[in-house]
């Protein structure tokens, strides 16, 4: 059992990983080290966000988590729902979803200090953010709904980690039935998403036109929990965050073939 719920997830950056929703993973470690104080990023190591604004280091192992810094400066509600990094500088990008008052931003936070700083601090109170995943070829991809009001119509976007500005590449559709991704992680440049209530049926995303098809139905394993954040190793294993009813978090990881095993 890791973090609590809004804690984030973010996976693979260069040959790292990083998970969605509540954590964030910036590579895969067998046995992360220990972090009084902030910490730098590497290439098969994880990383995660917790909803109390902490960064945490992550063994994917066993799914413990340590604490390194306290996000600072241009902080945000800690419902943290998609999590990508660059371990070249350590540096996380977290999207958020954030209930009015509060905004919806895409941020930048540097794993060694905690300073955080908004690349975009208002996508609108409509927007609900969902995943973000950057793929091999460097392209980032968002899962989001830009305006929950108008029935509810889910896309995949890319977006410029510069500046902010998302362009929509199409509506996450199956035939005719739009899919909520909480999650989506790429392997080999093809981008996979993971639907609202389908634990871990596994659904591939055409980068061009938004389409989904089902490459693999759910495993029922997850039994009892909803998937909140996926990312892929550099060896093609997608690893899982998923909830239960009590807001505990739990790690598995899957083949994308229909195996899919509980860390912990």
């Amino acid at each position: 059992m890791v973090a609590r719920r809004s804690a984030v997830q973010a996976f693979r950056a260069a040959s790292a990983l990083s998970l969605l929703p509540l954590i964030a993973l910036v590579g895969v470690s067998e046995a992360p080290t220990a972090h009084a104080a902030g910490f730098g990023l590497e290439d098969d190591s994880a990383v995660v966000i917790g909803s109390d604004g902490v960064i945490y280091s992550l063994n994917l192992a066993t799914a413990a988590a340590t604490a390194g810094q306290t996000i600072s400066n241009d902080t945000f509600t800690y419902l943290v729902s998609g999590l990508e990094a660059n371990p070249s500088n350590d540096t996380l990008f977290a999207v958020n979803q954030a209930s009015a008052p509060n905004t919806n931003v895409l941020a930048s936070v540097v794993t060694t200090t905690g300073v955080s700083t908004f690349i975009e601090n208002d996508y609108g109170a409509d927007h609900v953010l969902n995943g973000i995943d950057r793929s091999d070829s460097g392209t980032t991809y968002l899962s989001l709904n830009p305006d929950s009001n108008d029935g509810s119509t889910n896309y995949l976007a890319t977006v410029d980690l510069t500046t902010g500005v998302y362009v929509s590449v199409g509506a996450t559709n199956l035939g005719g039935v739009n899919k909520i991704l909480v999650a989506i992680a790429s392997v080999d440049d093809v981008v996979y998403g993971f639907a609202l209530a389908e634990t871990d049926a596994v659904y591939s995303i055409d980068a061009t036109t938004g389409g989904l098809t089902l490459e693999t139905a759910a495993t029922g394993v997850l039994s009892g929990v909803a998937v909140v954040g996926a990312d892929a190793t550099a060896d093609g294993t997608v690893y899982l965050m998923a909830i239960d009813d009590s807001d505990d978090n739990y790690l598995y990881f899957t083949d994308l073939s229909g195996t899919t095993t509980l860390v912990g």
